[in-house]
């Protein structure tokens, strides 16, 4: 059985770079320049702060959000990802194959814990720690090839196996709600009109 993070670097996907902080400050879609981190994860090393946004000129001057706005609007995202795991086999055939893994393995590590669980409660974050660690095993999957179609995942049962525990998961973050992505809040201000 290979390890989550081989299969990772075997499969053509993104990898993200984060500060010593832990905040994401990169994502790449090669793996043309891998490097390894000093636990042994594989990291594209690429620099982005030099690379300007399409429409958007090197000096321009861009938003700085606090921690904690990037904090809620990483929940947010974690959260759409969780939604699209409790789709199943569906979710599988909206996403494709690879990025159904890939999309969400932005937010996580391939093997072991996050470091944090931005802007959830300690219900939240352990409800998404049973999402994940089910992912980490169906990435890990020797039945899974290197390039998989959504039939091979389908196949597999890992859609539906991790699809009432993604469900789980969702239901407790949408019963706290949806931060702001613009404004710091302490909890989540209005109602959910989403997904």
């Amino acid at each position: 059985m290979r390890t989550p993070d081989e299969a990772a670097r075997r499969r053509c996907g993104r990898a993200k770079i984060s500060d010593e902080k832990g905040l994401v400050v990169g994502l790449y879609t090669t793996f043309s320049n891998i490097a390894q981190t000093n636990d042994g994860t594989s990291v594209c090393y690429r620099p982005v702060a030099d690379t300007p946004l399409r429409g958007q000129s090197a000096g321009m001057d861009q938003e700085k959000p606090s921690e904690r706005l990037v904090a809620q609007r990483v929940r947010n995202r974690i959260m759409e990802e969780v939604w699209g795991l409790s789709e199943g086999d569906s979710g599988v055939g909206a996403s494709g194959p690879t990025e159904w893994f890939e999309s969400f393995f932005d937010w996580f590590p391939y093997e072991g814990e996050p470091d944090w669980y931005p802007a959830m409660t300690a219900e939240e974050a352990n409800a998404v720690c049973d999402v994940l660690k089910l992912m980490q095993q169906a990435i890990a999957d020797t039945d899974i090839s290197t390039h998989p179609t959504v039939q091979e995942i389908v196949q597999t049962g890992w859609p539906e196996r991790i699809a009432p525990v993604a469900k789980k998961a969702l239901n407790l973050m949408l019963s706290r709600g949806r931060f702001s992505e613009v404004r710091e809040e302490t909890e989540p201000s209005g109602p959910t009109l989403w997904p």
